[in-house]
C-alpha cells in the first residue's frame, strides 16, 4: 500500500507461493512517486498484478478517489532497475542492468522560448526593452544507461552558462514569502580626493524559502539536506514560468526545521547562489 500524499507505505504478508516482500516509494518532480514491489516466486505460474486506489493499508477500494499509474515496468531482481520509456516496441530487456536501446530512439523532446515578453500594444511593442530568462528548468527528464542529451541553443546571442543534470527530490510545498536577492561582487573604491572608481564584476543569488511539508516527511527531510551539505545542487522552488528567477544553482548556508503543527512541519533554507 502507497500513499500517495505523504509517500508512506507499507507491505502486507504474501500468500501461496510468493515471499519476501520489499517495497519502496521514490518522490519525483510534479507530485509523482515512482512505486516499486518485489515478491519472491518459488512457482512458474501466471500472475496478475493490479493497481487501484485503496483508503488504508489492507484495503481493497476508495470511495471516489482515482490515482494516475504511469510507466508500469515488470524485471527480474530483487531491486528497481531503471525505467525504460517505451513506444510502439520494447527499447529494453526486462531484467537486464543496463537497458537495450534502439539507435537513435528519442525519449523526450521539448522546445522553449527564452522570449518571457507578453506584449499588450503596439506601444509596448516598439519601446519595451528585452528581457530574456536566464533560468530554464525541464522536469521529467529521464537520463539512464546510455542515452544521450542534446541542447540546442538557437538565436543572435545565446549561451549556456551551466547545463546541470540529475535527480530531482521533493522536499516540501514552497510557502509565499520567499525573498530572492544578490550579493555584488563589483567593488566601489574612493581615493583621497574623493573620486570613486567602479568595477563592475558578477553577482551571485542568495535565497530565503520556506517549505512546508507532512509530519510523516521530517525525517526524510532532514536526512536528504544533511547529506546534500556543501553540495552544489539546483533548488526549484518553485517550476511556474512567472518565478523562475526563484531556481537557484548554489548550496545551502543554513536551513532550520520547525515542528510547528502535529500534522505537518516547516522548513526554512538559506540558500547560496554560485556565479
Amino acid at each position: 500500500w502507497f500513499n500517495l500524499t505523504t509517500g508512506a507505505f507499507a507491505v502486507g504478508t504474501p500468500v501461496g507461493s510468493l515471499s519476501n516482500a520489499r517495497a519502496g516509494v521514490e518522490s519525483l518532480a510534479g507530485g509523482w512517486y515512482r512505486c516499486w514491489l518485489t515478491v519472491d516466486v518459488s512457482s512458474t505460474a501466471l500472475f496478475t498484478a493490479l493497481f487501484r486506489p485503496a483508503s488504508a493499508s489492507g484495503a481493497s477500494s476508495a470511495a471516489g478517489d482515482r490515482c494516475y499509474v504511469f510507466g508500469a515496468q515488470v524485471a527480474q531482481g530483487n531491486a528497481p532497475l531503471d525505467y525504460v520509456p517505451t513506444a510502439a516496441s520494447p527499447v529494453g530487456t526486462p531484467g537486464a542492468t543496463t537497458p537495450t536501446l534502439v539507435p537513435g530512439a528519442v525519449t523526450y523532446t521539448t522546445t522553449r522560448s527564452l522570449d518571457p515578453s507578453v506584449l499588450l500594444d503596439w506601444y509596448a511593442y516598439f519601446f519595451t526593452d528585452p528581457v530574456s530568462r536566464s533560468e530554464i528548468v525541464f522536469p521529467g527528464l529521464y537520463i539512464g544507461t546510455g542515452y544521450t542529451v542534446s541542447v540546442t541553443l538557437t538565436g543572435a546571442t545565446v549561451e549556456c552558462g551551466a547545463l546541470v543534470i540529475g535527480e530531482a527530490t521533493d522536499l516540501g510545498a514552497t510557502e509565499y514569502g520567499a525573498t530572492l536577492g544578490i550579493v555584488d561582487y563589483s567593488r566601489k573604491e574612493t581615493d583621497e580626493f574623493g573620486v570613486v572608481t567602479i568595477t563592475r564584476r558578477k553577482y551571485a543569488k542568495r535565497l530565503t524559502a520556506k517549505l512546508a511539508f507532512e509530519r510523516e516527511r521530517t525525517n526524510r527531510v532532514f536526512r536528504t539536506l544533511a547529506a546534500l551539505r556543501s553540495t552544489p545542487c539546483v533548488y526549484v522552488t518553485s517550476d511556474a514560468r512567472d518565478y523562475e528567477s526563484l531556481t537557484v544553482f548554489g548550496f545551502y548556508k543554513d536551513f532550520r526545521i520547525d515542528v510547528a503543527y502535529p500534522t505537518h512541519h516547516y522548513c526554512t533554507l538559506d540558500i547560496e547562489g554560485l556565479i
